[in-house]
């Protein structure tokens, strides 16, 4: 608890005692800033399990590509090599969209998730994304992308 007058606080721990300071402010109103964002244009669900697998696969890149394509999701390796969790929920694409993580950011968001499937919002490929869980649409969290290198390859089309 904060102490009057912006005193720091004194948090104890298994090592001793820290003293914190105490950031002046308002803490911004999440349902203004949820309600801010354009409506999404691209809609995935997916297994959330097998998302954070995927991602987990990847190592430890600065970036990973996700692609939504008809009733897919590609998340394409460093290598190249795309990875691809089916069966998932998308609405039909006429061109596949492709997004760019960092995959300990959108790894620590599905994480922190609930329920077995997630469901991935967004309007365009360079706004913040939201990741519901798809059992439980109150539990939301942004993820910012990321822009993807350019040594990323374009991973091969495959039929649906």
């Amino acid at each position: 608890m904060a102490r009057p007058g912006g005193a720091p606080l004194t948090v104890r721990h298994p090592g001793g005692t820290r003293e914190v300071p105490v950031a002046g402010g308002t803490f911004p109103a999440y349902r203004d800033v949820l309600a801010g964002l354009p409506a999404p244009a691209h809609r995935v669900v997916v297994d959330r399990v097998r998302l954070i697998a995927a991602l987990d696969a990847c190592g430890d890149p600065s970036a990973v590509s996700l692609e939504l394509g008809h009733d897919r999701l590609l998340v394409t390796l460093p290598d190249g090599t795309p990875a691809p969790i089916e069966p998932a929920a998308v609405r039909e694409e006429p061109e596949p969209v492709r997004i760019g993580f960092d995959p300990a950011v959108l790894g620590a968001a599905l994480e922190a998730g609930v329920g077995p499937d997630v469901l991935l919002e967004f309007s365009e490929v360079t706004g913040p994304v939201l990741v519901r869980s798809a059992d439980q649409g109150s539990f939301t969290t942004l993820v910012m992308p990321v822009a993807l290198p350019p040594t990323l390859p374009t991973p091969p089309r495959t039929s649906a």
